[in-house]
């Protein structure tokens, strides 16, 4: 699934918030979203804001006025936190206001919610549960479940790990992969967390000055430590600890997984 920006600009109280951008994504892949303005564009790409200049386009459809319900089904945005439609609403009723907005054919509303639960690794006896009931983890896994509902080719995370223990961390980044492996998904992942990005994406694009100013590779952009402090970028850890080894003598290459490093360190060392 193609993502396609051209000439994108955003402007609110007469000051440019983003400006000129260009971008063109494909998929399924995992893409890193670093830098300003990122929230605002996932915004953009869920269709929230119609008020922009430039082209927005999905597939083969391009986001206006009269494409935009369309368009948003194509589309789940996950924001950081998670807001019930009612503050005492189950999530069984969660799901039924977002049945109605698809207009879903009602014999079809329960498996389809099933099947999204069980993608996310949530459970049937959740339905009657009140949403803030929930954990943390389980509201997060609870909110990709209402947004594939729609059956979205691409899906936005905004800050993701927010609020996360560690152990749904990794659930989370178990179900990244599930969704683009088995679904064949786009997933984008706004963050400012190099560490994050550099182990789990494989692309990356640096926002900055109102604008795109790289669309690269991850392992291209985040080895890099020169265009890292050109563009104010904290390197990952694990690409510091090998830059470090190598000022040392130490002949490593560069890993995503801190075992590899220690297996590497046991061949050279």
């Amino acid at each position: 699934m193609e993502i396609k920006l051209e000439n994108v600009s955003y402007r609110y109280k007469l000051k440019y918030w983003l400006k000129k951008v260009n971008l063109n994504l494909h998929g399924p892949d995992i893409i890193g979203i670093i830098g300003d303005q990122k929230t605002l564009l996932l915004e953009i790409l869920d269709g929230r804001h119609l008020d922009i200049s430039g082209t927005v386009k999905i597939g083969n459809m391009v986001l206006n006025d009269d494409t935009k319900e369309r368009f948003r089904r194509k589309v789940a945005l996950i924001e950081q936190e998670y807001h019930p439609f009612t503050p005492l609403s189950t999530v069984e009723e969660e799901a039924d206001y977002i049945f109605h907005a698809l207009e879903m054919d009602a014999k079809k509303k329960k498996t389809k919610l099933l099947e999204a639960l069980k993608i996310v690794g949530l459970k049937e006896n959740v339905l009657p549960r009140f949403v803030q009931s929930l954990s943390s983890g389980e509201k997060k896994r609870l909110q990709i479940a209402l947004g594939l509902l729609s059956q979205p080719k691409v899906l936005l995370f905004d800050e993701p790990m927010v609020d996360l223990d560690s152990a749904n961390q990794k659930k989370l980044l178990r179900l990244w992969k599930i969704l683009r492996e088995k679904y064949k998904k786009t997933i984008l992942i706004s963050s400012n967390d190099t560490d994050l990005l550099y182990e789990n994406v494989n692309r990356c694009v640096v926002l900055q000055n109102h604008t795109v100013v790289l669309n690269e590779v991850s392992d291209t952009l985040f080895q890099d430590a020169n265009t890292l402090a050109t563009y104010h970028i904290a390197i990952p850890r694990l690409v510091q600890f090998t830059l470090l080894a190598k000022e040392k003598g130490i002949r490593l290459f560069y890993h995503k997984d801190i075992r590899d490093i220690i297996k590497d360190i046991y061949k050279h060392v």
